[in-house]
């Protein structure tokens, strides 16, 4: 769609956000999360590189300025109304079905967005161990977004666009409560008006994960009401 490509987080990094280069770069994505010499606590470099990735796709701008953070991409999607202000007819030949498409400079940027909010989805499974049942799946087999690059109805794009908003910033949410709780694990840190209630649980949750992500523990933390 558009030059865009359904890849590897590591190939969309390079060329959208430029690639992590310990020898140059004077500050590593991965030290707000307890890293030191640019392995995890615990963890190898493999472990390291996928968080790392992630963070880099999650926070750095957009080289084609698509967002200063994905987290404002996500936003600016959402924040559009009307998808009928986006309709457009597609050239087709005279007599054959009548094919409609989203405009397609808003095409682009929402491909943008969900392919990046994909790649950060599916690499958090992989750093979490995840099994496929457990994987959160943004847009299976980019379904909607195909929908919005061409279709015979335009309410199944409309409703397309608008599934996909919604889908987006549930997207955004899931992202930041897994960053934060893996944040809190490596490093212990968390907001003080919570430290009372969530520090037990914390320290013992935080060993297990070091030595190998125990995942059903780290549900049960985004589960709790404090967090």
């Amino acid at each position: 769609m558009f030059g865009l490509l359904n890849e590897p987080i590591h190939s969309s990094i390079e060329k959208y956000h430029g690639q992590y280069d310990p020898g140059s770069d004077e500050y590593d994505p991965l030290v707000r999360f307890g890293a030191q010499d640019g392995l995890l606590p615990g963890r190898n470099a493999e472990d390291s590189i996928t968080l790392r990735d992630v963070v880099i796709r999650w926070t750095y701008p957009h080289l084609e300025l698509f967002w200063n953070d994905l987290s404002e991409g996500v936003d600016a999607f959402s924040s559009l109304m009307h998808p009928s202000h986006y309709l457009r007819a597609l050239e087709v030949p005279t007599g054959t079905c009548p094919m409609f498409c989203i405009a397609p400079e808003v095409l682009v940027f929402v491909g943008h967005v969900c392919l990046a909010l994909q790649q950060v989805l599916d690499s958090l499974a992989l750093f979490l161990n995840k099994s496929d049942r457990q994987r959160f799946t943004l847009d299976v087999n980019f379904r909607f977004l195909r929908m919005l690059e061409s279709h015979d109805s335009r309410t199944e794009v409309m409703f397309a666009f608008s599934t996909l908003q919604s889908r987006v910033q549930r997207a955004d949410v899931h992202i930041r409560q897994y960053l934060n709780s893996i944040q809190k694990i490596f490093t212990g840190t968390i907001s003080q008006e919570k430290v009372s209630s969530v520090n037990s649980t914390l320290s013992s949750v935080r060993s297990d994960f070091i030595r190998g992500a125990t995942l059903p523990e780290l549900y049960k933390l985004l589960a709790r009401e404090d967090y």
